[in-house]
């Protein structure tokens, strides 16, 4: 059951992405909500997005992909999402993952997670298999399992008003999008520009859920079409884990992107053509 409470005014990001954000109140949380109407509404998309990423960073990827609707969300302690009381699991972010698909009047979404986000998809792909209808893992892993990325990127993350506040991103932009960014200095701007940074102690429970959750013992019993993308630089998580889910979830196939960890927005394009294929070429064929 949710409810939903007033029109959040959106920021630049969201209004340049033609996102419509509104809170909703779900599964006992305050969470803000964004929907982004396309041109295949029949196609609903659920986007789960990476740790303490507020939904505006998504915007590259929804410009170059319009067809489908997209919902999207901050996570509880990120954007204008408060933080929960008490941490919350991998598997309890899932379930408010598709309370927030509930309350935009979906009743069956194709997935798509992006690194932190990957790991809830694969929990709403195990929990709601009969609601998640395709699965798309972008720049994600198996979780505490992961094969580990440069400690140096890794120890990036343990600091999100470091990298996640504006003006800063852009000097961690090789970890993030990868060395390919001559010309791009606008782009990351508007990256930056569009940060939430997220409440710290919000950040370190998703941190604690990440860490405490692991889906290899249970990725063979996955039926969701799978895509799995990583980028060919990224030095948070390594394009290997992208292998390793793609090798064990029986309906699963590999793409490398060019890039880092955030490799989905650096190359939108790249990424949007695809996901546009790998939905059309699956539609109608779960078992």
């Amino acid at each position: 059951m949710s409810t939903i409470i007033p029109f959040v005014r959106p920021r630049q990001g969201s209004r340049a992405a033609g996102i419509d954000s509104r809170r909703i109140e779900c599964e006992g949380q305050r969470v803000r909500m964004g929907l982004r109407p396309g041109t295949r509404p029949d196609r609903p998309v659920l986007f789960v997005n990476g740790i303490g990423a507020n939904l505006e960073l998504a915007a590259p990827l929804l410009r170059a992909w319009p067809e489908p609707d997209i919902i999207l969300f901050d996570a509880p302690g990120t954007g204008a999402s408060p933080r929960p009381v008490l941490p919350m699991t991998m598997p309890g972010i899932a379930r408010l993952a598709m309370a927030v698909a509930s309350a935009a009047g979906c009743e069956e979404v194709d997935v798509l997670g992006l690194s932190w986000g990957g790991g809830v998809a694969q929990e709403i792909a195990r929990q709601y298999p009969d609601r998640c209808r395709r699965l798309v893992l972008a720049a994600t892993s198996a979780g505490a399992c992961m094969i580990p990325g440069s400690p140096a990127a890794l120890a990036m993350l343990l600091d999100p008003h470091g990298f996640l506040r504006p003006g800063r991103t852009g000097d961690y932009a090789t970890a993030l999008y990868g060395s390919d960014l001559d010309g791009r200095r606008p782009w990351l701007e508007e990256q930056a520009e569009a940060v939430i940074p997220p409440d710290q102690l919000g950040y370190l429970f998703q941190i604690f859920a990440g860490i405490t959750w692991s889906s290899l013992p249970w990725l063979w019993q996955l039926r969701q079409p799978t895509l799995v993308l990583s980028g060919r630089d990224d030095l948070i998580v390594p394009a290997v884990n992208g292998r390793l889910l793609a090798a064990l979830i029986p309906r699963a196939r590999f793409h490398a992107l060019p890039g880092g960890h955030l490799c989905l927005y650096a190359h939108a394009d790249e990424a949007a053509a695809l996901l546009r294929d790998f939905l059309a070429t699956s539609y109608g064929s779960r078992q």
